[in-house]
């Protein structure tokens, strides 16, 4: 019983230094996309995407931020003549829009009181809300509704003032095409505030 007890009390001083330690992070910025796929008579191009969502940032030199984000990421889908890959029949610009949920552990690797260069890394839940339909001409190809991805990336805080850049790598593949591989990697740059 005393074990448990002492357990238990250091359970909740744990907990409530990291609720002591909790603090905002809202974030907006944009995002690049970079498409890994093999697909014979078709390439996808990035163009600039938007995101903008709040983080709840727990500890301090070592943190874990759960998050929510809201992003549209924008491409342009390039069709060609199936038995000339030269030949261009097709263009289609593709517009994505949905809710990430990604849970991110960083370390600060430079601190002092106001200021931090931090890194961090970890996983994210993708949900796509719209897409545009027969994003590859005549095709039924469309896009999952969920997936995952993997991030890292570094991070500097100026007082309440933070900049991020990360990459994800998409490990799910994003169309509803069994025949081709379809990962979408992505690249964010974010301006935030620490509150």
């Amino acid at each position: 019983m005393k074990k448990l007890i002492t357990t238990t009390l250091i359970l909740v001083a744990a907990i409530s230094m990291s609720w002591a330690q909790m603090r905002l992070h809202p974030v907006a910025g944009v995002n690049f996309s970079r498409y890994d796929e093999n697909f014979a008579d078709k390439s996808i191009d990035g163009s600039a995407g938007l995101q903008a969502g709040i983080g709840l940032r727990f500890g301090d030199q070592v943190y874990i931020e759960p998050g929510v984000m809201y992003f549209q990421v924008n491409n342009k889908v390039n069709i060609y003549q199936t038995d000339a890959i030269d030949v261009l029949v097709d263009e289609r610009k593709t517009e994505v829009k949905g809710l990430k949920v990604p849970v991110m552990v960083g370390i600060d690797l430079i601190s002092d009181v106001r200021n931090a260069l931090r890194i961090y890394g970890g996983p994210n839940l993708t949900y796509i809300a719209d897409s545009n339909k027969q994003i590859f001409g005549n095709e039924e190809v469309e896009f999952k509704k969920a997936g995952w991805g993997l991030n890292a990336g570094i991070g500097v805080d100026f007082g309440l003032l933070t900049l991020d850049l990360h990459h994800e790598w998409g490990m799910s593949d994003a169309f509803n095409d069994g025949n081709a591989r379809s990962r979408n990697n992505l690249l964010y740059l974010s301006v935030g505030l620490l509150l």
